[in-house]
């Protein structure tokens, strides 16, 4: 896992599912680029408030919410509930495939990554991080064997 990094805020009951396996695609907002080969650094928003984990991006496709509707059944993991979420946004849906998804060792609590990296504030959606991050570093520091 080098190269390219997006830090990206997700719900916990979908990092979970992402980290275990389960879900497969992950639907977000389109609010930048995510290339394939692309390292997710997964962020659990509230209450978790802790990077958890990363995942590869695999495929990734751009939808309307119509068409995410029709194909929906097609990609592992995206349910009703994601429809609902997403229902109503004016944005395109990226569509990430998730490969390799690897759980931290201990996650990084939001403290601890303002200690690390001072001023940091999680984002709404999704960031691309700058090659002079050290938010990388720490991360592949703590991923399980």
């Amino acid at each position: 896992m080098y190269g390219r990094y997006v830090l990206m805020s997700i719900k916990p009951v979908f990092t979970e599912e992402i980290l275990s396996g389960f879900k497969k695609f992950e639907v977000r907002s389109k609010a930048g680029i995510i290339l394939r080969g692309d390292t997710i650094i997964i962020y659990a928003s509230a209450p978790v408030k802790s990077v958890v984990g990363v995942f590869t991006a695999g495929r990734v496709t751009t939808l309307t919410h119509d068409e995410l509707v029709r194909i929906h059944e097609q990609l592992q993991g995206v349910t009703e509930r994601d429809l609902e979420f997403m229902k109503g946004r004016k944005r395109s849906l990226l569509i990430i495939e998730v490969l390799n998804p690897l759980r931290l060792d201990e996650p990084i609590h939001l403290g601890e990554l303002r200690r690390w990296i001072p001023g940091f504030r999680p984002p709404v959606n999704y960031v691309r991080l700058r090659s002079e991050s050290p938010l990388p570093a720490l991360v592949l520091s703590k991923l399980r064997p």
